[in-house]
């Protein structure tokens, strides 16, 4: 059956428990005597012995419970704190308190200030304070070129650096990576993320040519940024040279087949790599030389230049045992058997799909094949498909890999006219989906109640259940299903209208 309401463990209880009297109670003698002193440099007290992690989680759980002021930091803070994560404070977060950090955590190595509207000016300051940093996440801050010059002087360790969606420009960049000074400048920093900011490629390709270890650049058009520095080595008479990334994700929509074909070429290192336009089937031949690659998400565009036949089945045939997560977006005639038959090892699988009213290739013979040796690592499975998507090989190949996916916990199903009672119910004879603990159906029509109360009465772990313009799920179905997760004391979400 579903998982149930459990009780908080002793640790979760303490921290509850504190967080609710904090105030009260943990910074009464503070409040007494030293509101009102404008700096404190030491405080000893009951948190002076607390790890780095259980002053974390006491942090969590103040936000939590809503509980935490700008004074509590002051108590809590020690110099032993070595990481941080302030980001879901946000707004909340005020320059006094970055004033606290900088005093009392000089050491810290990660810090997380996402989403934090603390002035530019407070953040320089703080920066200056904290010379060892190596992880430094900035994204959705007020984060600006000045911030990056002072991090460029400051931070000579820093790794990684999240500066996605804030007003940096070019001339941010090229402080931050100083390029005519070997020895000064962020020179060490392996991942940079500057999506959604008003950078464009000339400062994106600055820092691909002056950061010699740069693992991952998050760049919209990272692909068109290879390929303009590969032009003008050739141009200046160099030879171009192997890139040690190891994810590209690319979302821009007008990158040209021939920036891909250069990535496939002198990115042999790539792990994992995202692709929003400009695959062809001849981008498929090159994408068999990465060998190292695990993660692969493609989108046609809507464009006919990809086929599953000619272009990805190709792929998959050649390393489709390295991939764990794939995503296909557009690509018409999608065959799941197939698939699953070369794809041994994949954990994730997503596809959405456009207008289809044929069967796609019936690559893959279904008789004889064994079940138990397809989509037997497979966790994740997400399919929105239109409307007009027809039967035949296509609820077939569904409903294969529904049967052969034993490990299956996190299941999506939108769009699907095709997909009944029947077809389901079929597919819980064969496999009970006992590791379950997602099911969304959005816009099922055909989907009944009867597969719902198989769900509810099943062997599974089901937290979440989605059965939003499932038409045939009346307001009396969902009314017995709500009582009926509350009578067991089921930890069971349940979504429809």
């Amino acid at each position: 059956m579903p998982a149930r309401h459990s009780v908080l463990s002793l640790k979760q209880c303490c921290l509850k428990r504190i967080a609710l009297t904090f105030e009260s109670f943990w910074m009464q003698s503070y409040n007494e005597y030293f509101r009102d002193l404008p700096r404190i440099l030491y405080i000893l007290g009951p948190f002076d012995h607390l790890t780095n992690e259980m002053v974390q989680d006491l942090i969590d759980s103040l936000v939590d419970k809503a509980c935490l002021k700008k004074n509590h930091v002051q108590v809590l803070l020690q110099e032993s704190v070595t990481k941080l994560n302030l980001h879901h404070i946000g707004p909340a977060l005020q320059d006094s308190v970055l004033q606290t950090i900088s005093i009392r955590c000089p050491r810290l190595t990660v810090l997380d200030l996402s989403f934090a509207q603390v002035s530019p000016r407070s953040m320089c300051d703080f920066l200056k304070c904290i010379p060892e940093i190596k992880h430094l996440n900035l994204s959705n801050t007020k984060c600006n070129d000045q911030v990056l010059s002072v991090i460029g002087h400051n931070c000579p360790k820093l790794h990684h650096l999240a500066i996605n969606f804030t007003p940096v420009t070019d001339s941010g960049l090229f402080s931050l990576c100083q390029a005519p000074m070997d020895t000064a400048g962020c020179k060490q920093i392996t991942h940079l993320d500057i999506r959604g900011t008003t950078v464009r490629l000339r400062g994106a390709l600055h820092c691909l040519q002056n950061l010699p270890d740069i693992h991952y650049l998050g760049f919209d058009s990272i692909c068109d940024v290879i390929a303009k520095d590969i032009e003008l080595r050739r141009k200046n008479g160099k030879e171009a040279k192997i890139y040690k990334f190891r994810e590209i994700c690319d979302d821009f929509l007008g990158t040209k087949p021939d920036s891909i074909l250069s990535v496939c070429q002198w990115c042999p290192y790539v792990c994992k790599a995202v692709f929003t336009s400009g695959i062809t089937d001849e981008n498929f031949k090159a994408m068999s030389a990465l060998k190292h690659l695990r993660t692969l998400h493609i989108c046609s565009s809507g464009s006919n230049a990809v086929t599953f036949t000619a272009g990805v089945l190709s792929l998959l045939k050649d390393i489709g045992h390295q991939l764990e997560d794939f995503m296909l977006v557009d690509v018409d005639f999608v065959d799941l058997t197939a698939i699953g038959m070369y794809c041994k090892n994949l954990a994730s699988l997503t596809l959405w799909t456009q207008d289809q009213t044929e069967s796609p290739t019936n690559a893959i013979d279904l008789q004889g094949l064994n079940l138990f040796q397809i989509y037997k690592k497979l966790t994740s499975c997400v399919i929105c498909m239109n409307p007009n998507f027809g039967p035949g090989k296509v609820m077939t190949g569904l409903s294969v890999l529904l049967k052969a996916a034993l490990l299956l916990q996190r299941l999506s199903l939108s769009y699907m006219e095709t997909l009944t009672s029947d077809v389901f119910m079929d597919v819980l004879n064969f496999n009970q989906l006992s590791h379950l603990e997602a099911a969304c159906f959005p816009s099922c029509p055909n989907l009944g109640p009867d597969v719902v109360v198989r769900l509810l009465q099943g062997s599974n772990q089901l937290q979440k259940l989605d059965l939003t313009h499932c038409e045939k799920i009346t307001r009396k179905n969902y009314e017995e299903f709500k009582a009926f997760v509350a009578l067991n004391n089921f930890k069971l979400d349940i979504s429809w209208i």
